[in-house]
């Protein structure tokens, strides 16, 4: 299961949250090579990470393609209606072609 989240201050207090709760299996992705290494390395944990560390490859400007195609990840996505339209959106459903994605939001964008 992966918690995606759109900013820092709520990765730490997620992160918080669970940490509180004794949530066993529990993984926070503190850079994009640590979240790349979890997911290529096919680490069943709760990961809990910003969309940012899904970003573009730095070197070669490019979306980091397919890391994990396993069937069976959950994405939690938090703030989804601005998260998923954009690019970010698209490097983090690139980069896991195969998750359900269950997009989150707790206020309407549109009237």
């Amino acid at each position: 299961m992966i918690i995606v989240v759109d900013r820092i201050d709520l990765d730490s207090q997620i992160t918080s949250t669970f940490l509180a709760a004794d949530a066993p299996n529990l993984v926070r992705a503190n850079s994009r090579q640590e979240l790349k290494q979890l997911l290529a390395g096919d680490v069943r944990k709760i990961i809990i990470t910003t969309i940012h560390k899904f970003g573009e490859d730095k070197k070669s400007k490019q979306p980091t393609g397919a890391i994990n195609q396993r069937s069976n990840i959950i994405a939690l996505v938090d703030e989804a209606p601005r998260t998923q339209e954009g690019e970010l959106g698209f490097f983090m459903r690139d980069a896991l072609p195969n998750a359900f994605l269950f997009g989150l939001t707790g206020m309407p964008i549109n009237r």
